[in-house]
């Protein structure tokens, strides 16, 4: 029986953005920190260089990889996880992009015990994180050592609330605790039915503007938020143009979440996900 069904995206050209697949080279391996005969892992590529598709057919922990005629960016990805996990019946998702490097393994039986335990999380963030040291992974605490390729708001970005954290929760070798943080895609483990709710099912603009619909989405649905102590999992990509391709198309003079990039619709999503299944 499959408990969770990872979702990897990727889209890389070695050729005009070598430092991105020098990074992607040295996350896929780690993918054995994840899997294991309860995990089901595809690859959702986006139009990358050959190297890129050889080196996903030859990973032994990919159960499939599947590519992509058209790039419709990470909507496709999500859209196409739902569909695997429903096929699959598995109870977790996860969504992945090709600059995470899981630095631990057998984490997910005390994560599938934490969600049994807290039935009022969606989702448990599982990223790179030091509760004792939070001014590190807050977005806007000005700290010289700001993590900031792991960092985030530390309030609740839809209701602009103070995260209220909960007592420590010790399961297995990890620390966990809930609070009432925003959804965010990078990196989770999350319920499947939740994650069902939350993807948009009308057209929107891919990468921070789903982001955005489905932190909306999430906030409806009135659920905590899980974290775990340290993660396993850390965001190696750095915030330049030779290493995110977000910012490489990025003009910033007219960045605007909801205009850079187009509208993908859901007809066109359908069509691809027809294709390739």
């Amino acid at each position: 029986m499959i408990k969770l069904c990872v979702g990897l995206l990727t889209y890389c050209d070695s050729g005009t953005h070598p430092e991105r697949y020098k990074i992607f080279s040295e996350c896929l391996p780690t993918l054995k920190n994840i899997a294991g005969p309860d995990v089901y892992i595809f690859a959702i590529d986006n139009g990358s260089s050959d190297d890129v598709i050889r080196d996903l057919k030859e990973c032994q922990y990919l159960d499939e990889v599947y590519q992509a005629t058209e790039n419709l960016y990470d909507i496709l990805a999500v859209n196409l996880l739902i569909r695997k996990a429903e096929e699959l019946n598995s109870e977790y998702v996860m969504h992945l992009e090709d600059d995470f490097f899981f630095y631990r393994g057998n984490f997910l039986n005390s994560c599938i015990e934490f969600f049994d335990t807290n039935k009022e999380c969606g989702y448990l963030r599982i990223l790179k994180y030091d509760i004792h040291n939070m001014p590190i992974y807050d977005k806007l605490s000005g700290h010289k050592d700001t993590d900031r390729s792991n960092c985030q708001r530390h309030y609740n970005n839809i209701s602009k609330e103070l995260l209220q954290w909960t007592e420590r929760q010790r399961i297995g070798d990890f620390d966990f605790y809930t609070n009432n943080w925003h959804w965010y895609n990078f990196a989770n483990i999350c319920r499947t039915e939740v994650f069902k709710r939350i993807v948009p099912t009308y057209s929107t603009p891919p990468l921070q503007a789903l982001e955005g619909e489905m932190m909306k989405n999430y906030h409806m649905l009135d659920l905590k938020t899980g974290v775990m102590d340290q993660g396993v999992v850390e965001h190696v990509g750095t915030f330049d143009k030779k290493t995110s391709l977000r910012l490489s198309f990025k003009n910033p003079e007219t960045h605007e979440p909801k205009n850079q990039f187009p509208v993908v619709t859901m007809k066109s999503i359908n069509a691809e996900l027809d294709k390739i299944l």
